[in-house]
């Protein structure tokens, strides 16, 4: 690889997008952009599943709650590792809801990494050995009731479907370990089951994978129409992970609850049935001034407020942190603090912000 970037210097590595994608502009802050930035070895976020995609592997986590009285986190762990040994991957297309990488050398593999994706997939599009293994121990593996899939137990209490479009059974290799007996092409999907009962539903579901999909707004005076257009390879039912506030205003959503829910830091997800997604909201008046003007009461603790937050802003720029995080940050603090200055006429702590 070339040029090794500074920690949390928030730079674009080239070399980890396709040669046509490096001479358009990318997405800032886009859900995807831990693929391309720095060394490109952290992991995005799809909902249900966390996604490393590295030089010679992909890593697939189901993550777990972790949390504090201050914060709600997503704990890591490698709860899968496909090995494409002496391959490299590059961010070959992107839309709003996914972003694909391509793996070329000794193995060649196109992976639709799509958000509220119920599987992790990764597509091999020339024969090779599949070599999966788990930071945990496989305490059982099973064949399923369809074709080329395989239940797995493992000995932190998940259970994991993995499903193989050549129809190719996977058999244990050593403790933490999975292996085809023979080169296969084609999907690779593995799925966390949520409930024993999701075991159907998931098989249902096995062979329609999702590769991306179109998003439309429509906004008309105070309201907007919503919709996602999901695009999927091949037949069968698609299931995605809907977060919460999708939940509460998708229109007639089928829900699967045999599938169970999936833990986020987002809130529960729900399963949904579907290719096309539909709703509604309403549009909240846009302006930098509040919708109506505080009491004198409200004023009063306002101004006593928002004068101690602009003293506390640093004077001194240089004591701005160097980062473009969280130097994004601490501007959008002082901007805040501006403008409700301004709104109570503080004009004072205004300045000072």
């Amino acid at each position: 690889m070339g040029e090794r970037v500074g920690a949390n210097s928030y730079k674009v590595n080239t070399e980890l997008l396709d040669a046509r994608l490096a001479t358009t502009p990318i997405p800032t802050n886009t859900w995807w952009q831990n693929l391309i930035v720095e060394c490109g070895d952290q992991p995005i976020v799809m909902g249900p599943y966390m996604v490393k995609s590295l030089n010679e592997s992909v890593v697939v986590c189901a993550p777990t709650e972790m949390h504090s009285n201050t914060f709600v986190a997503s704990a890591w762990h490698d709860d899968w590792r496909m090995d494409m040994a002496g391959s490299t991957r590059r961010v070959v297309a992107y839309d709003s809801v996914s972003v694909t990488v391509r793996y070329e050398g000794s193995s060649l593999a196109t992976v639709p990494l799509v958000k509220g994706a119920v599987f992790a997939t990764i597509v091999l599009d020339t024969q090779t050995v599949v070599r999966l293994s788990t930071i945990h121990a496989i305490i059982g593996v099973d064949a399923g009731d369809a074709p080329g899939s395989t239940i797995v137990q493992l000995n932190n209490g998940s259970t994991w479907l993995i499903w193989c479009e050549s129809n190719v059974v996977l058999r244990q290799c050593g403790m933490s370990g999975l292996e085809s007996p023979i080169p296969m092409q084609g999907a690779v999907r593995l799925a966390l089951v949520a409930t024993p009962s999701a075991i159907p539903a998931l098989l249902s579901a096995r062979t329609a994978i999702p590769i991306g999909g179109d998003v439309s707004i429509n906004a008309t005076n105070d309201s907007a129409e919503f919709a996602i257009a999901w695009k999927v390879r091949g037949p069968g039912s698609l299931l995605m992970c809907a977060q919460p506030h999708h939940q509460h205003a998708l229109e007639n959503a089928e829900w699967i609850d045999d599938v169970g829910s999936y833990w986020s830091s987002k809130g529960t997800l729900r399963v949904a049935q579907g290719t096309k997604w539909q709703w509604s909201e309403s549009i909240e008046p846009i302006g930098f001034a509040g919708h109506a003007e505080p009491s004198a009461e409200h004023t009063e603790k306002l101004c006593e407020l928002v004068a101690i937050d602009a003293r506390a802003l640093p004077t001194d720029l240089h004591a701005l942190p160097p980062d473009p995080y969280f130097f994004g940050k601490a501007l959008a603090r002082a901007a805040r603090i501006a403008l409700i200055a301004d709104e109570v006429d503080d004009s004072h702590s205004r300045d000072m912000a």
